[in-house]
């Protein structure tokens, strides 16, 4: 019950608000055709007055788009800031040999640069979805003959259906809407103040979306040179960082190198392969015992022992 009595008092309130949402574009009308009548213009002036309308229209509408070529140029920025910052924290991942804020800050300079880059794109998007919702003045202006929301439903299928009642519920709308855009043009059209009165309020139109859009762009310019600044002050620490604060210690390896002599089992090296073997006695072992030499027959000469070299097996 409560939910019930929520939703109608929330009803109920909608249908207040459209109902004076009604009467300040009814109110507004009657005062700008009121304001065009009284200026009581003959047919040459109105002739002139219409031109330089159609020029106002026209300069606006470029101005307009100017202003929203910047922020597309600015949404590229953004997306070009997104693709930096995660490549830089891709290659950061690898780094070993700097120290602990070095990485620290080489990771802030790459997030400073992703963020800077997210916020322009979702104050891009923000805007281009407020802009397929509502504008406050299409509330109270009608420029019927100028654009689209004021004749046709923004819900319209651009496809036919293929169902029978689908297809035909499709074509009665559209034929409605053409029918009424004829219907209210040719109302107007009968009376050249009342189309004189559209043209000025279309100017003013263009004039509001110029001005949105170069708050728009202004937000957007703000943002990045705010996340440039930011970038800038982390890149030059990063960079003091990494000239001035030594490397951080690695630890040990648990394997130890092996050198390529070996030692012997007298404790000196071994010999090489193909040289004679020679037994070194130990630095502090002092001189070797001697003993006196057994008296033998005199032998021929033999040469000296040398450790043989591996062979290597030849393949068949």
């Amino acid at each position: 019950m409560a939910d019930k009595e929520e939703q109608g008092d929330l009803g109920n309130s909608v249908s207040t608000l459209e109902q004076e949402l009604l009467q300040l574009k009814k109110k507004l009308q009657e005062s700008e055709l009121s304001l065009v009548t009284g200026a009581q213009l003959s047919s040459d002036q109105l002739t002139k007055i219409q031109d330089r309308l159609y020029k106002m229209i026209d300069y606006t509408g470029k101005r307009h788009d100017w202003f929203a070529d910047q922020c597309n140029r600015l949404m590229q920025v953004g997306l070009a800031l997104i693709a930096s910052g995660g490549a830089i924290a891709a290659l950061l991942a690898k780094l070993e040999n700097v120290s602990t804020a070095t990485q620290f800050l080489a990771w802030m300079f790459g997030l400073a640069l992703f963020g800077t880059g997210l916020a322009l794109v979702y104050l891009y998007s923000n805007y281009i979805d407020y802009i397929s919702g509502t504008h406050p003045y299409r509330k109270v202006v009608d420029v019927h003959s100028w654009y689209y929301a004021y004749r046709f439903p923004y819900d319209l299928d651009p496809n036919l259906s293929r169902s029978a009642h689908i297809a035909k519920e499709q074509v009665r709308t559209v034929a409605e809407g053409i029918e009424a855009f004829f219907t209210k043009f040719i109302t107007h059209a009968k009376d050249g103040l009342s189309l004189i009165r559209e043209d000025i309020e279309q100017v003013a139109i263009l004039l509001l979306l110029q001005r949105y859009r170069a708050q728009q762009t202004k937000k957007m310019s703000q943002w990045l040179f705010t996340g440039l600044v930011i970038s800038t002050f982390i890149l030059v620490l990063l960079i003091a960082s990494y000239f001035l604060i030594p490397p951080a210690a690695r630890p040990p390896s648990g394997n130890s190198t092996v050198s390529g002599a070996t030692s012997s089992p007298t404790g000196g090296p071994a010999s090489s392969c193909g040289e004679p073997l020679t037994s070194t006695p130990p630095p502090d072992a002092g001189p070797a015992p001697t003993k006196p030499a057994p008296k033998k027959q005199a032998a021929p000469a033999n040469p000296a022992q040398t450790t043989p070299c591996p062979t290597t097996p030849t393949p068949p």
